[in-house]
């Protein structure tokens, strides 16, 4: 006798179908250790990655089994694997109490321009020859002239020059108009 499609549920379960194990999942959750205090974020965590599992087609219950013991298990591994990656981020994650964490949320959003201006730069920085980079990088920590000129064994009025002819380059390279050579 041939079995028909009527005699095995489908494939893909539904999440409602899921849902109704919650108790497999807590029990399962509590059982590895999973703090009451984070059972609804990582049960949340499992029903989104049986869900995805079920869409990739990675439910494949054996239709020997009975499907809902089938499913109880599969939902009861996933759950196991959940609870083991928490344990993980657990383990890593150091949290600092806030007096006000709400205080945070009132300060003003970074302005990002400056953020692009910066990166702008620094690649424009990049473009520059080596000669160049060394004498405004150091400049810009504060390095004398003379300090710079001495460790790179050039006179100091050729620092001042090239420190000159950097800043013109790299004015050039801000505004659009290339160093052409390399």
């Amino acid at each position: 006798m041939s079995a028909t499609h009527e005699d095995h549920p489908p494939a893909y379960p539904s999440l409602a179908a899921i849902i109704a194990l919650r108790h497999v999942i807590f029990q399962v959750l509590w059982s590895c250790g999973v703090a009451l205090r984070h059972l609804e974020d990582v049960y949340q965590d499992c029903l989104v990655a049986a869900w995805q599992a079920i869409e990739a087609g990675r439910f494949r219950p054996d239709p020997a089994l009975d499907p809902h013991a089938s499913l109880r298990h599969w939902v009861a591994g996933i759950a196991w694997r959940q609870a083991l990656k928490h344990r993980d981020r657990a383990a890593n994650r150091h949290e600092v109490p806030a007096t006000d964490p709400w205080a945070a949320a009132q300060e003003p959003c970074a302005d990002t321009t400056g953020m692009l201006d910066a990166r702008e730069a620094l690649r424009a920085l990049a473009r520059l020859p080596k000669r160049y980079r060394d004498v405004l990088t150091a400049f810009a920590r504060g390095e004398l002239i003379r300090d710079f000129a001495r460790e790179h064994e050039i006179g100091e009025g050729k620092a001042w020059s090239r420190l000159r002819r950097a800043r013109a380059e790299f004015l050039k390279l801000l505004a659009g108009r290339g160093w052409r050579r390399r």
